[in-house]
């Protein structure tokens, strides 16, 4: 959350100052959450009219290779998650 204000404050200066940049943090692991993140995010900016997925982790080749449970943890993070993710939000743009 740090890091998030941080690039958010940035974010404002770059607009010209005196703009608010509404962020929003959440673990795409937490799947149970993600229309809660969207219900929020239209809240905040009036809607939505496109959305930018950058997220991911690399995790560790050695420990994925030699350890099923780690190779599900980084499918979850860089896969499932975002799936979800995605998968609501076409379904709110499709509802339009």
């Amino acid at each position: 959350p740090a890091k998030l204000a941080a690039v958010a404050q940035d974010l404002a200066v770059i607009a010209g100052g005196g703009r608010e940049i509404p962020s929003l943090a959440l673990d795409l692991n937490d799947v149970a959450r993600h229309d809660e993140l969207l219900d929020a995010a239209e809240r905040a900016l009036g809607g939505l009219d496109a959305l930018l997925l950058a997220q991911g982790e690399l995790g560790k080749q050695d420990a994925a290779q030699a350890d099923y449970a780690a190779t599900r943890a980084l499918l979850e993070t860089n896969l499932l998650g975002p799936i979800s993710l995605l998968t609501r939000v076409a379904n709110r743009f499709e509802a339009r």
